[in-house]
């Protein structure tokens, strides 16, 4: 039996790492650092009255690019974003190595939400736009997409409002949800479930059974389903092997 070099990828390690080069382009992440960007942050600015006392503050377009990026991953409490401000290596790209404490991320949501709500919405729309979104990014507790997510991103004036209004709401579920985890006790007492199962093994568990399940359904079904024959043709009619 041949024998191959085994490597242990459980252990961290220390690595020399360029954080510019990290969100590749033609990824949701790369679009997000470049449209928060460019986009107007003045109302933020209006929250901070630092300008000649005080610590200095983290940049507003630093702590959205780490929240909207850590809500497309499923992380929607302050104390889990701050784990993943020092464990992910997306997200200490996109804050430049910062690392805002759960504190700072609370107030800054609770503090500006109607404002994060109105510009993650835009960056969704623009991203979704240029189809950097697909159907598991933000899919969180019960948040979908918007129904014409997978459609052509196209239509009349009423209708691309109409889409807008969906990312809206979505956000206003998410940012909603996100500052109720921060104000229950089990959010304020260490890593909630959130983390808890994106950094331990449970959660990868789960994304590797689903697959699992759904191949074995599918290779039962290409090995003993007969075709299944209908439609105005008399072809046979497709299935995803449920």
């Amino acid at each position: 039996m041949p024998r191959y070099k085994y490597f242990d990828r459980s252990p961290g390690l220390f690595l020399t790492v360029r954080l510019g080069g990290q969100p590749m382009p033609g990824t949701f992440e790369f679009a997000l650092d470049y449209l928060i960007g460019r986009m107007d942050l003045a109302p933020f600015d209006a929250a901070f009255h630092n300008d000649s006392k005080g610590a200095p503050a983290y940049a507003p377009g630093l702590t959205l690019k780490i929240i909207l990026y850590c809500y497309s991953r499923g992380i929607i409490a302050s104390r889990p974003i701050e784990q993943a401000c020092k464990t992910n290596i997306i997200v200490k790209a996109l804050a430049r190595d910062a690392e805002p404490d759960h504190d700072t991320t609370a107030h800054f949501i609770s503090s500006q939400a109607q404002a994060v709500k109105y510009l993650f919405s835009q960056v969704l729309f623009e991203c979704h736009a240029l189809g950097l979104i697909g159907g598991k990014l933000f899919a969180i507790d019960g948040c979908k997409l918007p129904s014409n997510a997978s459609k052509e991103w196209s239509g009349t004036i009423a209708e691309l409002g109409k889409k807008q209004a969906d990312w809206t709401r979505l956000m206003e579920r998410i940012v909603g949800q996100h500052m109720q985890l921060d104000r229950e006790k089990k959010a304020q007492s260490g890593l909630n479930a959130v983390a808890s199962y994106v950094y331990d093994g449970e959660y990868r568990k789960r994304h590797v059974e689903r697959p699992e399940k759904k191949l074995a359904m599918q290779k039962r079904s290409r090995a003993g389903a007969p075709p299944r024959i209908g439609g105005g043709g008399g072809g046979e009619i497709k299935h995803n092997g449920q």
